[in-house]
Protein backbone atom coordinates (compact mmCIF):
# COMPACT_ATOMS: atom_id res chain seq x y z
CA UNK A 1 0.00 0.00 0.00
CA UNK A 2 0.82 3.61 -0.86
CA UNK A 3 2.00 6.12 1.86
CA UNK A 4 -0.34 8.89 1.80
CA UNK A 5 0.39 12.41 0.00
CA UNK A 6 -0.40 15.25 1.90
CA UNK A 7 -1.69 17.66 -0.28
CA UNK A 8 -2.25 20.94 0.86
CA UNK A 9 -5.17 23.21 -0.49
CA UNK A 10 -4.93 26.98 -0.32
CA UNK A 11 -8.00 29.05 -1.31
CA UNK A 12 -10.28 31.69 0.67
CA UNK A 13 -13.58 32.98 0.39
CA UNK A 14 -15.55 35.73 2.28
CA UNK A 15 -18.72 38.19 1.88
CA UNK A 16 -16.42 39.99 -0.78
CA UNK A 17 -15.07 37.55 -2.79
CA UNK A 18 -17.23 34.94 -2.92
CA UNK A 19 -17.41 31.20 -1.31
CA UNK A 20 -16.66 29.71 -5.45
CA UNK A 21 -13.09 28.40 -4.70
CA UNK A 22 -13.78 26.90 -1.51
CA UNK A 23 -16.77 25.16 -2.43
CA UNK A 24 -14.75 23.10 -5.66
CA UNK A 25 -11.68 23.09 -3.17
CA UNK A 26 -13.62 21.45 -0.68
CA UNK A 27 -15.16 19.45 -3.39
CA UNK A 28 -12.10 18.02 -5.03
CA UNK A 29 -10.28 17.37 -1.39
CA UNK A 30 -13.56 15.23 -0.16
CA UNK A 31 -13.00 12.98 -3.46
CA UNK A 32 -9.31 12.44 -2.01
CA UNK A 33 -9.46 12.07 1.32
CA UNK A 34 -9.70 8.39 1.64
CA UNK A 35 -5.99 7.68 0.23
CA UNK A 36 -4.48 11.30 0.75
CA UNK A 37 -3.95 13.64 3.81
CA UNK A 38 -5.89 17.00 3.02
CA UNK A 39 -5.29 19.95 5.09
CA UNK A 40 -7.08 23.34 3.90
CA UNK A 41 -4.39 26.88 4.36
CA UNK A 42 -7.06 29.58 4.39
CA UNK A 43 -7.23 33.06 5.66
CA UNK A 44 -9.99 33.62 8.54
CA UNK A 45 -11.71 30.96 7.79
CA UNK A 46 -15.71 31.35 8.83
CA UNK A 47 -16.73 28.80 11.60
CA UNK A 48 -19.20 27.38 8.95
CA UNK A 49 -16.59 26.47 6.52
CA UNK A 50 -13.99 25.02 9.68
CA UNK A 51 -17.72 22.47 10.16
CA UNK A 52 -17.84 21.26 6.93
CA UNK A 53 -14.34 20.17 6.84
CA UNK A 54 -14.39 18.86 10.10
CA UNK A 55 -17.08 16.86 8.98
CA UNK A 56 -15.14 15.25 5.76
CA UNK A 57 -12.25 14.88 7.98
CA UNK A 58 -10.23 17.25 6.83
CA UNK A 59 -7.41 19.57 8.40
CA UNK A 60 -7.40 23.44 8.77
CA UNK A 61 -4.45 25.79 9.38
CA UNK A 62 -5.57 28.92 9.41
CA UNK A 63 -4.24 32.54 8.25
CA UNK A 64 -4.07 36.30 9.35
CA UNK A 65 -5.72 38.22 6.91
CA UNK A 66 -3.15 40.14 4.54
CA UNK A 67 -3.31 41.79 1.47
CA UNK A 68 0.66 40.62 1.20
CA UNK A 69 0.55 37.96 -0.68
CA UNK A 70 4.53 38.07 -1.34
CA UNK A 71 5.37 37.73 2.07
CA UNK A 72 2.82 34.49 2.67
CA UNK A 73 4.15 32.79 -0.14
CA UNK A 74 7.17 33.03 1.81
CA UNK A 75 5.73 32.05 5.34
CA UNK A 76 3.82 29.10 3.30
CA UNK A 77 6.67 27.99 1.87
CA UNK A 78 8.81 27.41 5.03
CA UNK A 79 5.47 25.02 5.92
CA UNK A 80 5.74 22.51 3.13
CA UNK A 81 7.69 19.31 3.04
CA UNK A 82 9.44 18.44 -0.60
CA UNK A 83 6.77 15.60 -0.77
CA UNK A 84 3.49 17.68 -0.54
CA UNK A 85 0.97 18.49 -3.45
CA UNK A 86 -0.23 22.50 -3.07
CA UNK A 87 -3.34 23.27 -4.83
CA UNK A 88 -4.00 26.51 -5.33
CA UNK A 89 -7.47 27.81 -5.95
CA UNK A 90 -7.70 31.96 -6.27
CA UNK A 91 -6.75 34.30 -8.26
CA UNK A 92 -4.27 36.18 -6.35
CA UNK A 93 -1.88 32.84 -6.55
CA UNK A 94 -0.05 34.42 -9.50
CA UNK A 95 3.79 33.48 -11.22
CA UNK A 96 5.17 35.02 -8.36
CA UNK A 97 3.70 32.75 -5.68
CA UNK A 98 4.09 29.76 -7.74
CA UNK A 99 7.77 30.23 -8.15
CA UNK A 100 8.31 30.92 -4.36
CA UNK A 101 6.33 27.60 -3.56
CA UNK A 102 8.32 25.71 -5.89
CA UNK A 103 11.53 26.09 -4.78
CA UNK A 104 10.48 23.64 -1.58
CA UNK A 105 7.45 21.51 -2.98
CA UNK A 106 7.81 19.38 -5.78
CA UNK A 107 3.85 19.51 -6.92
CA UNK A 108 2.27 22.38 -7.70
CA UNK A 109 -1.60 21.93 -9.22
CA UNK A 110 -3.86 25.05 -10.04
CA UNK A 111 -7.89 25.29 -10.36
CA UNK A 112 -8.15 28.41 -12.03
CA UNK A 113 -11.19 29.66 -14.78
CA UNK A 114 -9.27 32.96 -16.31
CA UNK A 115 -5.78 32.02 -17.54
CA UNK A 116 -4.78 35.52 -16.13
CA UNK A 117 -1.15 34.88 -15.81
CA UNK A 118 1.62 32.63 -16.87
CA UNK A 119 1.76 29.39 -14.87
CA UNK A 120 4.12 27.12 -13.32
CA UNK A 121 2.11 24.46 -12.35
CA UNK A 122 2.52 20.55 -13.36
CA UNK A 123 -1.46 20.66 -13.50
CA UNK A 124 -4.13 23.16 -14.34
CA UNK A 125 -7.44 22.06 -14.01
CA UNK A 126 -9.98 24.37 -15.61
CA UNK A 127 -13.75 22.38 -16.11
CA UNK A 128 -14.87 25.26 -18.23
CA UNK A 129 -15.45 24.03 -21.63
CA UNK A 130 -14.23 25.63 -24.95
CA UNK A 131 -11.05 26.21 -23.34
CA UNK A 132 -7.73 25.08 -24.63
CA UNK A 133 -3.74 24.91 -23.81
CA UNK A 134 -3.47 27.89 -26.30
CA UNK A 135 -5.72 29.97 -23.31
CA UNK A 136 -2.41 29.71 -21.24
CA UNK A 137 1.25 30.63 -20.97
CA UNK A 138 2.49 27.69 -18.84
CA UNK A 139 5.79 25.64 -18.68
CA UNK A 140 6.49 22.29 -21.16
CA UNK A 141 5.94 19.63 -18.10
CA UNK A 142 2.49 21.67 -17.90
CA UNK A 143 -0.57 19.12 -17.95
CA UNK A 144 -4.26 20.32 -19.00
CA UNK A 145 -7.54 18.69 -17.60
CA UNK A 146 -10.05 20.77 -19.32
CA UNK A 147 -13.57 20.68 -19.22
CA UNK A 148 -17.12 19.95 -17.80
CA UNK A 149 -15.40 16.25 -17.50
CA UNK A 150 -13.07 17.44 -14.77
CA UNK A 151 -16.06 18.84 -13.03
CA UNK A 152 -15.64 19.81 -9.51
CA UNK A 153 -19.09 18.22 -8.01
CA UNK A 154 -19.56 17.05 -4.98
CA UNK A 155 -21.05 13.72 -3.91
CA UNK A 156 -24.54 14.42 -4.00
CA UNK A 157 -24.71 15.58 -7.63
CA UNK A 158 -21.91 13.03 -9.15
CA UNK A 159 -24.45 10.39 -8.12
CA UNK A 160 -27.21 12.35 -9.67
CA UNK A 161 -25.64 12.53 -12.84
CA UNK A 162 -26.26 8.91 -12.95
CA UNK A 163 -29.97 9.26 -12.69
CA UNK A 164 -32.48 10.17 -15.70
CA UNK A 165 -35.01 12.91 -15.26
CA UNK A 166 -38.05 13.54 -17.61
CA UNK A 167 -39.65 17.12 -17.03
CA UNK A 168 -42.90 17.70 -18.24
CA UNK A 169 -44.15 21.13 -16.80
CA UNK A 170 -42.54 23.96 -14.76
CA UNK A 171 -43.84 24.68 -11.19
CA UNK A 172 -40.50 25.03 -8.62
CA UNK A 173 -38.06 27.45 -9.77
CA UNK A 174 -34.29 27.74 -8.01
CA UNK A 175 -32.94 30.72 -7.46
CA UNK A 176 -29.25 31.21 -5.88
CA UNK A 177 -26.61 33.74 -7.09
CA UNK A 178 -23.39 31.53 -5.12
CA UNK A 179 -22.40 31.82 -1.49
CA UNK A 180 -21.43 35.55 -0.78
CA UNK A 181 -23.99 37.13 -3.65
CA UNK A 182 -21.79 41.14 -3.05
CA UNK A 183 -24.48 43.15 -5.02
CA UNK A 184 -27.58 41.35 -3.80
CA UNK A 185 -28.52 40.07 -7.00
CA UNK A 186 -30.83 38.15 -5.66
CA UNK A 187 -32.93 40.25 -4.37
CA UNK A 188 -32.37 41.94 -7.06
CA UNK A 189 -33.72 39.38 -9.86
CA UNK A 190 -36.42 38.60 -7.01
CA UNK A 191 -37.85 42.08 -8.01
CA UNK A 192 -37.38 42.44 -11.47
CA UNK A 193 -37.55 38.72 -13.11
CA UNK A 194 -39.93 36.88 -11.03
CA UNK A 195 -42.77 39.15 -9.39
CA UNK A 196 -44.87 38.37 -12.00
CA UNK A 197 -44.73 34.59 -11.58
CA UNK A 198 -47.32 34.16 -10.07
CA UNK A 199 -48.16 30.82 -10.62
CA UNK A 200 -44.15 29.58 -9.60
CA UNK A 201 -43.00 28.09 -6.19
CA UNK A 202 -39.43 29.89 -6.24
CA UNK A 203 -37.00 28.54 -4.11
CA UNK A 204 -34.28 30.86 -3.12
CA UNK A 205 -30.91 29.52 -1.81
CA UNK A 206 -27.93 32.16 -0.17
CA UNK A 207 -25.07 31.40 1.66
CA UNK A 208 -23.13 31.93 5.15
CA UNK A 209 -21.70 34.90 3.56
CA UNK A 210 -24.64 36.59 1.88
CA UNK A 211 -25.00 40.01 3.65
CA UNK A 212 -28.47 41.02 3.03
CA UNK A 213 -30.57 38.39 4.69
CA UNK A 214 -32.94 40.62 6.62
CA UNK A 215 -34.02 42.44 3.49
CA UNK A 216 -34.59 39.31 1.82
CA UNK A 217 -36.68 38.27 4.07
CA UNK A 218 -38.99 41.41 4.76
CA UNK A 219 -39.35 40.96 0.64
CA UNK A 220 -40.44 38.01 0.51
CA UNK A 221 -42.73 38.07 3.16
CA UNK A 222 -45.13 39.79 1.16
CA UNK A 223 -45.27 36.54 -1.38
CA UNK A 224 -46.57 33.10 -0.96
CA UNK A 225 -45.17 31.49 -2.93
CA UNK A 226 -41.50 32.36 -2.36
CA UNK A 227 -39.25 30.23 -0.08
CA UNK A 228 -36.05 31.29 1.28
CA UNK A 229 -33.00 28.67 2.48
CA UNK A 230 -29.82 29.78 3.97
CA UNK A 231 -26.44 27.47 3.71
CA UNK A 232 -27.67 24.24 2.70
CA UNK A 233 -24.87 21.33 2.94
CA UNK A 234 -24.73 19.25 -0.21
CA UNK A 235 -27.54 17.29 0.48
CA UNK A 236 -30.05 19.51 1.26
CA UNK A 237 -29.39 21.35 -1.63
CA UNK A 238 -29.33 18.20 -4.19
CA UNK A 239 -32.38 17.63 -2.61
CA UNK A 240 -33.76 20.85 -3.30
CA UNK A 241 -32.37 20.97 -6.96
CA UNK A 242 -34.39 17.83 -7.43
CA UNK A 243 -37.40 19.49 -6.22
CA UNK A 244 -37.49 22.24 -8.81
CA UNK A 245 -37.95 21.77 -12.71
CA UNK A 246 -36.06 25.23 -13.51
CA UNK A 247 -33.39 27.26 -12.04
CA UNK A 248 -31.70 30.91 -12.22
CA UNK A 249 -27.86 30.16 -11.56
CA UNK A 250 -24.85 32.19 -12.20
CA UNK A 251 -22.29 30.39 -14.37
CA UNK A 252 -20.26 28.80 -12.05
CA UNK A 253 -19.62 25.60 -10.05
CA UNK A 254 -23.68 25.96 -9.11
CA UNK A 255 -24.47 25.83 -12.83
CA UNK A 256 -22.58 22.47 -13.06
CA UNK A 257 -24.06 21.30 -10.08
CA UNK A 258 -27.82 21.83 -11.59
CA UNK A 259 -26.40 20.02 -14.81
CA UNK A 260 -25.11 17.16 -13.30
CA UNK A 261 -29.56 16.87 -11.92
CA UNK A 262 -30.44 18.26 -14.98
CA UNK A 263 -32.88 20.41 -15.96
CA UNK A 264 -34.11 23.92 -17.47
CA UNK A 265 -31.34 26.42 -16.55
CA UNK A 266 -30.78 30.45 -17.05
CA UNK A 267 -27.52 31.90 -16.19
CA UNK A 268 -27.04 35.38 -15.25
CA UNK A 269 -23.46 36.23 -15.08
CA UNK A 270 -22.17 38.15 -12.02
CA UNK A 271 -18.44 38.16 -12.02
CA UNK A 272 -15.87 38.23 -14.63
CA UNK A 273 -14.48 35.11 -14.04
CA UNK A 274 -17.31 33.92 -15.51
CA UNK A 275 -17.45 34.43 -18.90
CA UNK A 276 -15.79 31.32 -20.36
CA UNK A 277 -18.35 29.26 -18.86
CA UNK A 278 -21.38 31.36 -19.65
CA UNK A 279 -20.39 31.01 -23.16
CA UNK A 280 -20.16 27.68 -23.15
CA UNK A 281 -22.64 26.64 -21.51
CA UNK A 282 -25.34 28.78 -23.64
CA UNK A 283 -23.16 28.00 -27.05
CA UNK A 284 -23.59 24.19 -26.56
CA UNK A 285 -27.52 24.60 -25.13
CA UNK A 286 -26.82 23.44 -21.56
CA UNK A 287 -28.33 26.57 -20.82
CA UNK A 288 -29.79 30.23 -21.92
CA UNK A 289 -29.46 33.51 -21.33
CA UNK A 290 -31.48 34.90 -18.16
CA UNK A 291 -33.37 37.51 -20.35
CA UNK A 292 -34.78 34.90 -22.54
CA UNK A 293 -36.94 33.34 -19.14
CA UNK A 294 -40.30 34.79 -20.16
CA UNK A 295 -39.61 33.82 -23.44
CA UNK A 296 -39.56 30.28 -22.81
CA UNK A 297 -41.99 30.13 -19.93
CA UNK A 298 -44.41 31.38 -21.93
CA UNK A 299 -43.43 29.48 -25.13
CA UNK A 300 -46.25 26.70 -25.94
CA UNK A 301 -43.37 24.00 -26.60
CA UNK A 302 -41.36 24.77 -23.90
CA UNK A 303 -41.20 21.00 -23.41
CA UNK A 304 -38.91 20.50 -26.64
CA UNK A 305 -36.74 23.01 -24.95
CA UNK A 306 -36.43 21.38 -21.76
CA UNK A 307 -35.88 17.98 -23.13
CA UNK A 308 -33.10 19.55 -25.76
CA UNK A 309 -31.48 20.85 -22.36
CA UNK A 310 -31.90 18.00 -21.02
CA UNK A 311 -29.93 15.55 -23.15
CA UNK A 312 -27.19 18.09 -23.40
CA UNK A 313 -26.78 18.29 -19.86
CA UNK A 314 -26.40 14.72 -19.95
CA UNK A 315 -23.66 14.45 -22.50
CA UNK A 316 -21.73 16.31 -20.60
CA UNK A 317 -22.35 15.32 -17.12
CA UNK A 318 -22.13 11.45 -16.92
CA UNK A 319 -20.37 11.67 -13.17
CA UNK A 320 -17.44 10.19 -13.78
CA UNK A 321 -15.29 13.09 -12.97
CA UNK A 322 -13.93 11.78 -9.55
CA UNK A 323 -12.62 9.53 -10.83
CA UNK A 324 -10.85 11.07 -13.51
CA UNK A 325 -10.06 14.15 -10.74
CA UNK A 326 -8.78 11.43 -8.59
CA UNK A 327 -6.52 9.65 -11.38
CA UNK A 328 -4.66 12.90 -11.85
CA UNK A 329 -3.22 13.06 -8.96
CA UNK A 330 -2.52 8.65 -8.12
CA UNK A 331 -0.38 9.68 -11.62
CA UNK A 332 1.42 12.24 -10.07
CA UNK A 333 2.83 9.10 -7.89
CA UNK A 334 4.26 7.63 -11.20
CA UNK A 335 5.32 11.04 -12.29
CA UNK A 336 8.13 10.83 -8.93
CA UNK A 337 9.22 8.12 -10.22
CA UNK A 338 9.58 8.22 -14.15
CA UNK A 339 13.20 8.56 -15.36
CA UNK A 340 14.17 9.50 -19.14
CA UNK A 341 17.54 8.16 -19.85
CA UNK A 342 19.21 8.18 -23.53
CA UNK A 343 19.03 5.30 -25.49
CA UNK A 344 22.32 2.83 -25.67
CA UNK A 345 23.24 0.09 -27.98
CA UNK A 346 21.86 -2.95 -25.72
CA UNK A 347 17.88 -1.27 -26.31
CA UNK A 348 18.02 -2.24 -29.62
CA UNK A 349 16.40 -5.51 -28.70
CA UNK A 350 13.86 -3.85 -25.91
CA UNK A 351 12.79 -1.67 -28.96
CA UNK A 352 12.51 -4.40 -31.27
CA UNK A 353 10.00 -6.23 -29.41
CA UNK A 354 8.16 -2.94 -28.13
CA UNK A 355 8.02 -1.89 -31.77
CA UNK A 356 6.61 -5.30 -33.15
CA UNK A 357 3.90 -5.23 -29.98
CA UNK A 358 0.27 -5.74 -32.23
CA UNK A 359 -1.10 -2.88 -30.23
CA UNK A 360 1.95 -0.67 -31.48
CA UNK A 361 1.49 -2.23 -35.40
CA UNK A 362 -2.39 -1.45 -35.23
CA UNK A 363 -1.80 2.04 -34.17
CA UNK A 364 1.61 2.63 -36.70
CA UNK A 365 1.25 4.59 -40.01
CA UNK A 366 2.57 1.59 -41.21
CA UNK A 367 0.98 -1.88 -39.29
CA UNK A 368 3.17 -4.66 -40.88
CA UNK A 369 5.94 -6.34 -38.43
CA UNK A 370 9.10 -5.22 -39.19
CA UNK A 371 11.71 -7.85 -39.70
CA UNK A 372 14.44 -7.80 -37.27
CA UNK A 373 17.45 -6.66 -39.72
CA UNK A 374 15.45 -3.72 -40.97
CA UNK A 375 14.58 -2.68 -37.11
CA UNK A 376 18.69 -2.95 -36.67
CA UNK A 377 19.50 -0.91 -39.41
CA UNK A 378 17.36 1.65 -38.42
CA UNK A 379 18.08 1.87 -34.28
CA UNK A 380 21.63 2.42 -35.19
CA UNK A 381 20.76 5.09 -38.03
CA UNK A 382 18.73 6.55 -35.45
CA UNK A 383 21.01 6.46 -32.64
CA UNK A 384 23.87 7.96 -34.38
CA UNK A 385 22.37 10.51 -35.63
CA UNK A 386 22.78 14.34 -34.69
CA UNK A 387 19.09 14.94 -35.89
CA UNK A 388 17.59 12.43 -33.51
CA UNK A 389 17.12 12.03 -29.84
CA UNK A 390 16.02 8.80 -28.59
CA UNK A 391 15.05 8.10 -24.83
CA UNK A 392 13.61 5.16 -23.15
CA UNK A 393 10.99 5.80 -20.35
CA UNK A 394 11.91 4.03 -17.02
CA UNK A 395 9.44 3.66 -14.05
CA UNK A 396 11.05 2.12 -10.71
CA UNK A 397 13.91 1.87 -12.82
CA UNK A 398 11.93 -0.67 -15.09
CA UNK A 399 11.87 0.03 -19.05
CA UNK A 400 8.11 1.40 -19.75
CA UNK A 401 8.44 3.02 -23.06
CA UNK A 402 10.18 4.87 -25.76
CA UNK A 403 9.80 8.72 -26.83
CA UNK A 404 11.84 10.01 -29.79
CA UNK A 405 12.37 13.41 -31.08
CA UNK A 406 13.05 13.44 -35.08
CA UNK A 407 15.06 17.03 -34.94
CA UNK A 408 14.91 19.41 -38.54
CA UNK A 409 16.14 22.87 -37.51
CA UNK A 410 14.27 24.62 -34.38
CA UNK A 411 11.36 22.00 -35.20
CA UNK A 412 11.47 18.23 -33.33
CA UNK A 413 8.67 15.85 -34.87
CA UNK A 414 7.46 13.36 -31.77
CA UNK A 415 6.97 9.62 -31.49
CA UNK A 416 5.99 7.17 -28.55
CA UNK A 417 5.09 3.84 -27.41
CA UNK A 418 4.41 2.48 -24.00
CA UNK A 419 5.18 -0.67 -22.85
CA UNK A 420 1.91 -3.40 -22.46
CA UNK A 421 2.42 -2.88 -18.69
CA UNK A 422 2.25 0.74 -18.61
CA UNK A 423 -0.61 1.46 -20.67
CA UNK A 424 -3.68 2.60 -19.53
CA UNK A 425 -2.09 4.26 -16.24
CA UNK A 426 -2.20 7.74 -18.01
CA UNK A 427 1.64 7.41 -18.41
CA UNK A 428 1.45 8.64 -21.88
CA UNK A 429 0.66 12.43 -21.36
CA UNK A 430 3.81 12.61 -18.65
CA UNK A 431 6.30 10.50 -20.49
CA UNK A 432 4.97 13.52 -23.85
CA UNK A 433 5.71 16.24 -21.58
CA UNK A 434 8.55 15.01 -19.49
CA UNK A 435 10.02 14.21 -23.00
CA UNK A 436 9.68 17.41 -24.35
CA UNK A 437 11.84 19.05 -21.00
CA UNK A 438 14.72 16.32 -21.67
CA UNK A 439 14.50 17.52 -24.71
CA UNK A 440 14.41 21.59 -24.34
CA UNK A 441 17.51 20.86 -21.88
CA UNK A 442 19.46 18.55 -24.54
CA UNK A 443 18.74 20.44 -27.70
CA UNK A 444 17.37 24.39 -26.33
CA UNK A 445 16.93 25.27 -30.18
CA UNK A 446 13.78 23.64 -30.50
CA UNK A 447 11.18 25.71 -30.36
CA UNK A 448 8.15 23.55 -31.85
CA UNK A 449 7.31 20.06 -31.50
CA UNK A 450 4.83 18.29 -33.30
CA UNK A 451 3.29 14.43 -33.53
CA UNK A 452 0.84 12.71 -36.00
CA UNK A 453 -1.84 10.69 -34.57
CA UNK A 454 -4.07 8.42 -36.38
CA UNK A 455 -7.95 9.22 -35.56
CA UNK A 456 -8.37 5.88 -34.68
CA UNK A 457 -5.82 6.29 -31.69
CA UNK A 458 -8.20 7.99 -29.11
CA UNK A 459 -5.65 7.16 -26.26
CA UNK A 460 -2.81 9.29 -27.76
CA UNK A 461 -5.47 11.89 -28.79
CA UNK A 462 -5.95 12.55 -25.13
CA UNK A 463 -2.18 12.11 -23.98
CA UNK A 464 -1.52 14.48 -26.56
CA UNK A 465 -4.29 17.36 -25.63
CA UNK A 466 -3.46 16.36 -21.53
CA UNK A 467 0.42 17.01 -22.20
CA UNK A 468 -0.55 20.77 -23.45
CA UNK A 469 -0.92 20.23 -27.29
CA UNK A 470 -3.44 21.70 -29.48
CA UNK A 471 -4.77 20.17 -32.83
CA UNK A 472 -3.31 22.33 -36.05
CA UNK A 473 -4.05 22.87 -39.27
CA UNK A 474 -0.69 24.65 -40.71
CA UNK A 475 0.92 21.46 -40.88
CA UNK A 476 0.22 18.55 -43.68
CA UNK A 477 -1.31 15.42 -42.39
CA UNK A 478 1.25 12.45 -42.78
CA UNK A 479 -0.98 10.26 -43.51
CA UNK A 480 -4.95 10.52 -44.05
CA UNK A 481 -7.25 10.32 -41.11
CA UNK A 482 -4.64 11.44 -38.77
CA UNK A 483 -4.48 14.49 -36.53
CA UNK A 484 -1.42 16.68 -36.32
CA UNK A 485 -0.88 17.97 -32.88
CA UNK A 486 1.41 21.14 -32.23
CA UNK A 487 3.69 22.68 -28.68
CA UNK A 488 5.69 25.52 -28.21
CA UNK A 489 8.70 25.35 -26.65
CA UNK A 490 9.00 28.21 -24.04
Amino acid sequence: MRQQKRIIFRADGNAHIGLGHLTRSLALATMLTEENTCVFITQAPASEFITSLEKAGIGIIPLPVTPDYKQEASSLANMLKPTDVVVLDGYVFDTYYQRTLRSKVNKILCLDDIHAFPFLADAIINPAGGITPNNYQAETYTHFFLGPGYALLREPFLEAATQTRDIKKIQNILLNMGGADPENQTLHLLQSVLRNQKNLNVQVVVGAAYRYYNELQKYVQQYSNISVHQNLDAEAMCALMKNCEAAILPPSSVAYEWCSISGLLFVHQIADNQKDLAAFLTQQGLALPLNQLEEVLADPDRTEIITQQINQQRRFFDGKSKTRLKRIFSDLIILDSLQLRIAETNDMQQLFRWANDPTVRQHSFNPAPIPLEIHERWFNGKLNSPDCLLLIALVDEVPAGMIRFDIKASEATISYLLDKNFRGKGLGSWLLTAGGVKLQALRPEIRYIIGHVQVSNLASVVSFRKAGFTETETIPAAEPNSLIFGKELN
